[in-house]
């Protein structure tokens, strides 16, 4: 008979157990894709064949990278028609802390959200990095605008930690985005891995 509920103390946590079936509602990651960049690269795209209406909350986290431009921005943007336009409806907020200051910036009428500003040092002559983790919101649903919420950070070459960045941005469309655009605000990126995956 098959167990649906397991009462407390009944069964021995130090044994060794095989599982079958399928564990659902779990908060499972699904790696969908893993872009590693070793050389100067415009952009980073994810297209249709991986945004797709199969998952309500995709993740993507970039590790390591860097830009060949000293101090550019790196930009996000969302397509309804897999990467032919980026319509001009994008908007951002973000709270930023950079040379002991906090800062609060807002944009609206973007075709890109700004995402993070890197900082002195993390450009590709320099040991400093930039990182993210990027959450967004059920891009498929056709009843309500796009939202995102992201975390960045950056160090210096000498590996301090100087800037950090809280954000969330939406697109003013109710199509369904399929999409999604990653890019220094100008230059390349010269190294950096950037993972999508999908939130069951």
């Amino acid at each position: 008979m098959a167990l649906s509920t397991i009462k407390p103390a009944s069964i021995d946590l130090s044994a060794t157990f095989a599982f079958t079936g399928t564990v659902t509602g779990a908060g499972t990651l699904v790696l969908l894709n893993t872009t590693t960049i070793s050389s100067a690269t415009a952009q980073v795209n994810f297209d249709n064949s991986l945004i797709t209406s199969t998952y309500k909350l995709y993740k993507i986290i970039i590790s390591q990278a860097t830009f060949a431009t000293d101090g550019t921005t790196a930009l996000m943007g969302f397509s309804t028609d897999n990467g032919s336009n980026f319509p001009a409806g994008h908007s951002h907020v973000y709270c930023n802390f950079y040379d002991d200051t906090f800062r609060m910036t807002r944009a609206t009428s973007q075709s890109l959200m700004t995402i993070a500003t890197s900082v002195d040092g993390d450009d590709s002559t320099a040991d400093g990095s930039f990182s993210a983790e990027i959450n967004i919101f059920d891009p498929a649903n056709t009843s309500v605008n796009k939202s995102a919420t992201w975390t960045t950070m950056a160090h210096d070459q000498s590996g301090v930690a100087v800037n950090f960045r809280n954000g969330n941005g939406t697109l003013d469309s109710t199509s369904a985005v399929n999409y999604i655009r990653l890019t220094p605000g100008s230059g390349n990126w010269t190294l950096g891995t950037f993972k999508l995956y999908g939130v069951l």
